[in-house]
C-alpha cells in the first residue's frame, strides 16, 4: 500500500525547526497562463514562480525569533515522511508572524524547489 505524506520536517541551513502539523509547500517553478485571441487560437505565457514554505512553529527557550526573521540566502528543506525531500535554495523569510500562545507562523520563499 502506498504511503501518504503525513509528517514533514523543515530544516533551515541544516537545523530542524520545531514545526506543528500542517506545514505547506508550494514548489514554484514555471507557471503558465492561458490567453486567447479573437479567432479562437489559444496561447500560453510562462512566468517563474518562487517556492514557498509556510509552517507554524512551537516557541521554546532556544527559539531565536530575530535570527528567523533575518534569515536570508539560506537553504530550506521540506522533508516528507514518504522519503521525498524538496530543497529551496536562496531561501529567505518573507514573514514572521506574531508570537502567541507559544506558537509563531513563518513564511519562507526562494528559488523553485528541487527534488532530492
Amino acid at each position: 500500500m502506498a504511503k501518504k505524506t503525513g509528517r514533514v520536517t523543515i530544516k533551515l541551513d541544516g537545523t530542524p525547526l520545531r514545526s506543528k502539523p500542517g506545514a505547506s509547500l508550494q514548489v514554484g517553478g514555471v507557471q503558465r497562463e492561458a490567453d486567447a485571441d479573437d479567432q479562437g487560437q489559444v496561447y500560453y505565457r510562462e512566468t517563474i514562480v518562487p517556492a514557498e514554505i509556510v509552517a507554524t512553529m512551537v516557541h521554546v527557550a532556544d527559539t531565536d525569533l530575530l535570527a528567523l526573521r533575518d534569515f536570508t540566502e539560506g537553504v530550506a528543506e521540506y522533508i516528507c515522511d514518504t522519503g521525498r525531500t524538496y530543497v529551496v535554495r536562496g531561501a529567505f523569510t518573507t514573514e514572521l508572524g506574531t508570537l502567541e500562545n507559544g506558537e509563531v507562523q513563518i513564511s519562507l520563499s526562494g528559488q523553485p524547489a528541487e527534488q532530492t
